[in-house]
């Protein structure tokens, strides 16, 4: 990256905006080259990946969108954003996908997706984490939700992959076995109305943690009435942490985001605190990961507890 790229990188801290022309024109000078392979003219759903440093995983992922059905070959494009470590794959990952975005360096996650988003051609966009593994009828079971005119976004459910130890900290993953509405907590399995997205700014670049909450905001703040909906029968297979450096890692990351997201805006604040106090329903977990949780849940929560109490001594 370029001592330009990098202050043009630095600046963006906030939404794109402009429609598609101006996304575009605000993320060209951060991609090296655009790579395109047989794009569907018209498809129905255009699924977003974002990589880095995944080689070991992403070409796995590509292929579970591959393999959906109940969608025509046309109907379906698949976009890949590499932010860079992908370099053993490059050629897999050709093979694959109808559009890669390689970026000049590691551009952040939110960036990628717009990025993403603003090159993308399906009326209905799906973000799908690079180390995320979808069931054959998730296309097309999310796609179904899109009927209803009200829908603005769907998340998934999302199902452990190879951890379910460690998957139990995240409650989120599971809201239960109805739809109900819900924020874009699952930012990497979602799938959502690309007008409203642009419209809407997209995520917000400066965010890394809580971005799909601030995007529900301000779609429920364009519309009270548009509908963000947790869909249990649309699964992802996907870890929440593979083991303690990553658990040890997140929370390190995302202590005291809550409070950091919620000082944007007072309003935004006010949505959080109503919905962090909200009940879901969620499948009963077996006896061995209900005790493991609780012992992982007072483990983050003397971490945060620490983090915390150094804080207030460095004040």
């Amino acid at each position: 990256m370029t001592p330009e790229q990098r202050a043009h990188l630095d600046a963006l801290q906030g939404y794109p905006e402009g429609g598609e022309p101006g996304w575009r024109a605000r993320y060209e000078p951060l991609i090296a080259r655009v790579i395109e392979r047989e794009r569907p003219d018209d498809p129905r759903l255009s699924v977003v990946i974002v990589a880095w440093r995944s080689a070991e995983f992403v070409v796995e992922c590509i292929d579970h969108v591959l393999a959906q059905r109940g969608l025509g070959e046309d109907e379906l494009e698949v976009v890949l954003v590499d932010n860079g470590g992908l370099e053993s794959v490059h050629d897999a990952i050709s093979e694959r996908v109808h559009l890669q975005l390689r970026m000049v360096d590691n551009v952040g996650l939110s960036i990628a997706r717009n990025a993403g988003a603003a090159w993308s051609r399906g009326p209905i966009l799906a973000f799908i984490d690079d180390d995320g593994l979808i069931a054959p009828d998730y296309c097309a079971r999310g796609l179904a939700y899109f009927d209803d005119p009200a829908v603005a976004a769907i998340r998934s459910k999302i199902v452990a992959k190879e951890h379910p130890i460690f998957t139990t900290l995240a409650g989120h993953y599971d809201r239960g076995p109805v739809a109900v509405e819900d924020c874009l907590v699952t930012e990497g399995s979602m799938l959502t109305r690309r007008d409203l997205y642009i419209r809407l700014g997209g995520f917000a670049e400066s965010l890394y943690g809580h971005e799909g909450i601030d995007l529900t905001f301000r779609a429920k703040r364009d519309d009270p009435d548009a509908r963000v909906l947790y869909v249990p029968d649309v699964i992802m297979a996907h870890d929440y942490c593979d083991g303690w450096p990553k658990f040890f890692k997140k929370n390190f990351r995302y202590s005291g985001i809550d409070e950091r997201v919620a000082a944007r805006d007072p309003e935004l604040e006010v949505f959080m605190e109503r919905y962090f106090a909200r009940q879901f329903d969620r499948d009963p977990l077996p006896t061995p990961q209900r005790i493991a949780r609780l012992g992982l849940l007072a483990v983050r929560g003397a971490l945060r507890w620490g983090a915390k109490a150094r804080a207030s001594i460095d004040r």
